[in-house]
């Protein structure tokens, strides 16, 4: 079976006209289609949504339906505590905080060496056992970098740390009564060179720059000269005497008066044989020197 088009028979029947109206009858149905392609993709994506939210609550569980309810099959939220008794994310326990472990401060290498008064104040010899360093503090001093004085007593120092932790340092004199007196002190003998004494003693104010020396008080009465920051090679050194040692007398004339003890020194030149009364570590000692 041959099929014929005549071409002039189709010229006549595809008028413009009919050539508009087919096209548009052409795209009206391919937006249609379109659109119902669009529908049903929406409509099968809340439907997945829609079956997987429903799942969940029924694996969670959920209260029955309340009496009374204006739509039947309607479900209420789902319970808190059924959740929590099924346990689906697990045990529900407070995250205790973990606090940081304390770093332990490392004590002060201080102590209290002696204390005195001057000028209505009380001071504090404080030594840096670490540096065998010692100076003189009053109240809001800083001590070596290592804290600062709020108090100083008769017979103890109260520090105060950079942290705010309080420490007290305490002057362990208790002892000096009982010892001193209690025995004969014990008696050290050298020879000084004649030469370093004379030239050591021409120049007092240089001497009295080697060491420092403050008023010692016992039971509240001034017993002698506290010796402290005795500089390395001076003279008090090449004698023996020592930081903290306590100097009572000079041939038998007490150094309780510091007027008499300078008056002392400048009439050492003269002698040949001097004798040092001290107290060392709460313990009388006696040194004898033989000037040549």
């Amino acid at each position: 079976m041959n099929l014929y088009l005549d071409p002039i028979a189709i010229n006549r029947y595809l008028t413009p006209q009919r050539v508009s109206l087919i096209a548009l009858w052409v795209e009206r149905s391919l937006w249609l289609f379109c659109l119902l392609a669009l529908s049903y993709t929406l409509y099968s994506s809340i439907s997945t949504v829609l079956g997987t939210k429903t799942l969940i609550l029924d694996r969670a569980g959920s209260v029955p339906i309340e009496q009374g309810s204006a739509e039947r099959g309607t479900r209420t939220k789902p319970s808190v505590e059924i959740i929590s008794s099924r346990n689906i994310f697990g045990p529900l326990t407070a995250r205790e905080k973990q606090e940081a472990p304390k770093v332990a401060k490392p004590p002060l290498s201080l102590a209290l060496i002696g204390t005195f008064l001057s000028q209505g104040g009380l001071y504090a010899i404080i030594e840096d056992t670490k540096k065998t360093e010692q100076d003189v503090f009053s109240s809001g001093d800083s001590v070596f970098g290592e804290a600062s004085v709020v108090e100083v007593l008769s017979e103890k120092v109260t520090l105060k740390r950079d942290d705010g932790e309080i420490i007290t340092l305490i002057l362990d004199d208790s002892a000096s009564s009982s010892s001193a007196g209690s025995s004969a002190p014990s008696v050290e003998s050298m020879v000084v060179n004649k030469a370093e004494l004379d030239e050591a003693l021409s120049n007092l104010p240089l001497l009295l720059t080697q060491a420092r020396a403050v008023p010692y008080f016992k039971d509240g009465k001034s017993v002698g000269l506290r010796l402290f920051a005795i500089k390395s090679g001076s003279m008090f050194e090449t004698i023996g005497l020592k930081n903290g040692d306590i100097l009572k007398s000079i041939n038998g004339t007490s150094l309780a008066d510091i007027t008499q003890a300078v008056k002392l020194f400048e009439e050492l030149r003269n002698e040949r044989s001097i004798s040092v009364q001290v107290e060392r570590n709460r313990e009388d000692k006696e040194f004898q020197y033989q000037i040549r």
